[in-house]
């Protein structure tokens, strides 16, 4: 596409209009305007495709915590009062908490908080 004091250019050089400065700069206006327009636009895209990870993102994360959730819940009540201590004291739990087969906590995977 033919930028517009360009295309009033042709038009004046080819006697169709009379040269008239107004108008040139109304159209280096416009022009300006419209390449305004296509930054903000493409912008705009990339914001819409940013959005949409940061989104995809948040889905994960809740998902994640939502199963977090459900495991704690379902574990046995000692492991609930025991994060529950955790919680209290601000230790941070294992990522997973693993046992020794029989239900007890392997005493690796349970750090204990220094007094």
């Amino acid at each position: 596409a033919l930028a517009l004091p360009a295309a009033l250019d042709r038009l004046v050089e080819q006697g169709r209009l009379k040269p008239d400065p107004e108008q040139r700069a109304l159209c280096e206006q416009l022009e300006t305007l419209r390449q305004q327009i296509h930054a903000h636009r493409l912008a705009t895209e990339r914001y819409a495709e940013e959005l949409q990870r940061w989104r995809t993102v948040c889905e994960r994360l809740a998902a994640e915590v939502a199963a977090e959730e459900e495991r704690r819940a379902a574990a046995p009540a000692w492991r609930q009062v025991l994060h529950r201590f955790r919680t209290a004291l601000g230790i941070r739990e294992p990522p997973a908490a693993s046992s020794n087969g029989a239900g007890a906590p392997n005493p690796a995977a349970v750090p204990t908080p220094d007094l």
